[in-house]
């Protein structure tokens, strides 16, 4: 495939933003370039990417199917009248140009990509979405006597913990998720794993305190907690 970078005229991408999973822009044409890149990277049309999709073959391109440009890049062929496109991987940084193309052959064709001026948005970075819910319960616990050895049931007290679930998220790693108490006496972070996702877990109250759940890279991963059912930041 031969690529040519031209200024837009009357073919243009602009104002790209996500909406739900699908990303939608205001366009000039019905052709489109998407280039899927990692969440920390920023897309250019330079010659390392002129040179990377040289070297799709045209009839992978023209499939519409996702094409593996290089490390962590991808491109896709999108044909689109109403200027949308379904999002396949969070997190991700996105960038959508206008494109037309000719076939020379029937093995080969020559693609022209039009350059956004310094005014168009046409990139739009997604993050993953994770949800974790909070409940505070109440755990009877047998107090310990002498070495230990638990006492009857009627010398109990109480201890209050939570139970927290974290949805199954696709494209989530570990460490990318952790939780703390905003507590000057346990200031440690406590990293998620993969394997917590989607099994009910239990954390113990410190100061009568739920965990806060963040995140270690706020462009990457976007948090929604609730506790007790009530929507927290």
């Amino acid at each position: 495939m031969k690529t040519e970078i031209k200024p837009f005229n009357n073919l243009y991408a602009q104002g790209v933003q996500l909406n739900d999973a699908v990303l939608n822009w205001d366009a000039g044409g019905q052709e489109f370039l998407v280039l899927r890149a990692p969440i920390n990277q920023s897309i250019a049309l330079d010659e390392r990417m002129v040179a990377a999709l040289n070297a799709v073959p045209a009839s992978d391109f023209l499939s519409g199917r996702e094409c593996g440009i290089g490390e962590g890049l991808y491109a896709q062929y999108v044909k689109s009248p109403s200027a949308w496109y379904k999002i396949p991987v969070r997190p991700a940084t996105y960038a959508v140009f206008a494109i037309s193309h000719v076939d020379a052959d029937a093995a080969d064709c020559d693609l022209t990509v039009y350059r956004p001026n310094e005014a168009m948005v046409y990139q739009c970075k997604v993050p993953l979405l994770i949800s974790a819910s909070v409940d505070t319960v109440v755990q009877p616990q047998r107090k310990k006597g002498l070495f230990g050895r638990l006492l009857g049931a009627e010398d109990t007290h109480d201890q209050s913990a939570c139970t927290v679930m974290i949805a199954k998220t696709d494209g989530y790693e570990d460490g990318m998720v952790y939780y703390s108490f905003d507590d000057p006496d346990l200031p440690y972070r406590y990293p998620v794993t993969h394997a917590m996702l989607g099994t009910q877990f239990t954390i113990p109250l410190l100061h009568n305190k739920a965990p806060r759940f963040k995140v270690n890279d706020e462009h990457a991963v976007i948090v929604e907690q609730s506790v007790n059912g009530i929507r927290t930041r």
